[in-house]
């Protein structure tokens, strides 16, 4: 008790008080006789061992759960992002189309050449012009097969 009193006096106090009570009950009760008075305050407690030892274990299956989760949260992050990289290419492709109103289409046309005009033209097998240019000199070249019919006096024109 002597020590409880002389604690004011600037000493230094005592780690531990009434540990000659083995009783919990009666420990506490021989502090609360002695103090001044009672508060409530919050302060870190130590944990016992075996408490300790569960709380490895919840972490070591928590930590393992949390990984496995997070490779199934990836692999399905993963499948949507190759299926919205599907969908993405669609909508590019079909605003591609939308903004030119045409595509791109490789198909036979048909070259055919202007001698008069110099120029060629290449003709899908609808009869549609889908490209002009100028004709180059060995497309100009004349060719038995290709002159036009001229007067010769032998045939009587």
């Amino acid at each position: 008790m002597d020590k409880l009193r002389n604690r004011k006096g600037g000493n230094i106090m005592e780690k531990y008080l009434g540990l000659e009570y083995e009783d919990l009950a009666e420990r506490e009760q021989f502090i609360k006789d002695n103090a001044d008075s009672i508060e409530n305050m919050g302060y870190t407690k130590p944990i016992p061992s075996d408490q300790i030892e569960k709380l490895k274990e919840t972490l070591a299956d928590a930590s393992i759960k949390k990984l496995e989760q997070e490779e199934a949260k990836k692999a399905a992050v993963q499948m949507y992002n190759e299926e919205i990289k599907g969908y993405k290419l669609t909508i590019k492709d079909a605003a591609d189309k939308l903004k030119s109103k045409s595509t791109y289409v490789k198909e036979p046309c048909y070259k055919l050449i202007d001698q008069q005009t110099r120029q060629v033209g290449y003709y899908t097998k609808e009869g549609t012009l889908v490209y002009q240019r100028a004709a180059r000199h060995d497309e100009l070249q004349p060719n038995i097969f290709k002159l036009p019919q001229q007067k010769t006096g032998t045939d009587d024109k």
